[in-house]
């Protein structure tokens, strides 16, 4: 799961962009690995995707945030102990806002779009 989640960052950091297919094999993966371990329901794992995902799509309707980073954020919620899906949510997004800060003082430029997907895992190797 995580060669996966690093195959996913580099191509999200080069292209700015994840493709369906590598989305899909991460969904799979992840409730299979959750489904395997037998902790957790199906409700369970419903409502976390569908309470990042529905919240997602408003930032994603706006222009803030891509549906692939929504869908990587639900899918990782389901996936990784609570915990650690907010530690590395946490320190992925404390780094993602040094480096916008820096992008926006050196370029002037607020129209920069930064892949989130490398942060985030960033974030869980801290």
């Amino acid at each position: 799961m995580m060669g996966l989640l690093g195959i996913i960052s580099i191509w999200d950091l080069l292209k700015q962009e994840i493709p369906v297919l590598l989305l899909i094999m991460f969904s799979v993966i992840s409730v299979s690995n959750v489904l395997v371990r037998g902790s957790l329901s199906w409700m369970s794992i419903c409502l976390p995707m569908a309470v990042l995902i529905g919240s997602g799509m408003i930032m994603v309707q706006k222009k803030k945030m891509g549906g692939g980073d929504v869908w990587m954020l639900g899918c990782l919620a389901i996936a990784w102990p609570i915990e650690l899906f907010w530690k590395s949510v946490m320190y992925g997004s404390l780094l993602l806002c040094v480096v916008a800060i820096g992008l926006l003082i050196f370029t002037k430029n607020e129209n920069i779009h930064i892949p989130m997907i490398p942060f985030l895992l960033l974030g869980y190797c801290i």
